[in-house]
């Protein structure tokens, strides 16, 4: 029977990264590297370009910068919440679902 102990060495096989490869052909003059199929191109698809919603103008800047220090505050920690996709209600005192 087998035992694990504290010396015992599991060996795990690392998967390697495909390399691009090329393989040389001799012609009649000059030998020519060729590109196998496959290795080059890229795989999976590519995120859209983010675009802002918030502080897109200097105005929008400035009217932040001329808040006091809690409102400031409280306008960042907004706006990150709505980045995160939570929605910042403005009246907190009516309910959003009916309470039965």
């Amino acid at each position: 029977m087998a035992s694990i102990t504290a010396n015992t060495k599991h060996k795990i096989a690392v998967p390697s990264t495909k390399k691009k490869t090329t393989t040389t052909t001799t012609t009649i003059g000059k030998p020519k590297t060729v590109a196998k199929k496959g290795a080059a191109g890229r795989r999976g698809s590519v995120a859209p370009l983010l675009k802002p919603s918030t502080l897109t103008t200097p105005e929008k800047i400035a009217e932040l910068t001329a808040l006091n220090q809690e409102e400031q505050k409280s306008r960042v920690k907004d706006m990150c919440r709505l980045a995160m996709g939570e929605q910042t209600l403005v009246d907190k005192s009516k309910p959003h679902a009916a309470s039965t």
